[in-house]
């Protein structure tokens, strides 16, 4: 009798680890949970504002809490100098070091039309990932733009040129102090903005951002933030939060580098309230249909 009952509760906890081992492989993996949050959070984001004076209220909130997100710092009085300057064919270019905050300092270079007077169109193109101005594909566009008349700053990325952040340090040390990546690079093109605005060549009312990939992320967020920015160029960087928290498990796509998540943003907006801050503003966006990764 004995055995009997053994052989019967040993088939009946057979049965229950089979069915528990079948409900483990069909369960969903923590990304999909997490992809599966962020859709429920972005569903539940308020309703859309009915008019254009509940908008501008609306996007006022944005505003105001993504700059507490990002953990922007305080803007200071821009201090700023050129620490090098060549000449290549009609172009003229200038290295540059100006004020992020306190003792820190973003470097950058300035590319010009050597023969130009008075002031003219500017553009701050923040590096997205890795950027530097020598880059193929960045720079036949900067030497473009500045032989059209523009007078073009582009920003080292944080982790080349003389800023020199390790790579996987830069995150670690930015979520201990409580900021972000993004918020650091969005800052670093608000404080791009600023130093133009301190230069003779530039014409204020002609200024502009336009950003590359993750670059574009970048030019987003300042372009919502900040109305002197007349002009924004997004190139290969437009999509949702919550469209990028599904790809890695139901697209199956991965970003390589996760500086251009922000923090807990699903929690009040998503992208398509964050770019309507720029309106009225002039946007031209540029996406190719080949980046699965936006």
């Amino acid at each position: 009798m004995l055995k009997r009952i053994c052989r019967v509760l040993g088939g009946v906890l057979l049965i229950a680890a089979s069915a528990a081992v079948c409900e483990a492989a069909e369960s969903p993996s923590v990304l999909e949970y997490l992809g599966e949050r962020a859709s429920r959070m972005a569903a539940e984001l308020p309703a859309l504002p009915a008019s254009v004076d509940e908008w501008e209220s609306h996007a006022e909130t944005i505003r105001r809490e993504l700059s507490s997100v990002l953990d922007l710092p305080q803007r200071e009085p821009m201090k700023a100098a050129v620490i090098d300057r060549k000449e290549l064919d009609d172009l003229v270019i200038e290295e540059v070091m100006y004020l992020w905050a306190e003792r820190a300092y973003v470097s950058g270079n300035v590319i010009r039309q050597k023969d130009a007077t008075g002031r003219g169109p500017g553009l701050v193109v923040p590096p997205g990932w890795l950027g530097h101005y020598t880059q193929p594909f960045y720079k036949s566009f900067l030497f473009h733009m500045a032989r059209l008349g523009y007078v073009v700053l582009f920003i080292d990325d944080p982790h080349i040129g003389k800023r020199h952040a390790p790579y996987a340090g830069l995150y670690a040390v930015a979520s201990a102090a409580g900021s972000q990546v993004m918020g650091i690079q969005v800052f670093d093109t608000l404080r791009g903005l600023d130093y133009m605005l301190t230069r003779a060549d530039i014409d204020p009312g002609r200024l502009g951002v336009a950003g590359l990939c993750q670059g574009s992320e970048q030019a987003w967020l300042a372009g919502a933030l900040e109305e002197r920015f007349r002009f924004v160029v997004p190139v290969c960087g437009t999509t949702t939060y919550e469209g990028w928290a599904r790809l890695p498990s139901f697209e199956g796509v991965a970003l390589a580098d996760p500086s251009p998540y922000v923090e807990g943003v699903l929690r009040f907006t998503d992208w398509d309230r964050i770019d309507a801050c720029i309106a009225p503003r002039p946007v031209l966006v540029a996406s190719n249909s080949g980046d699965n990764w936006w």
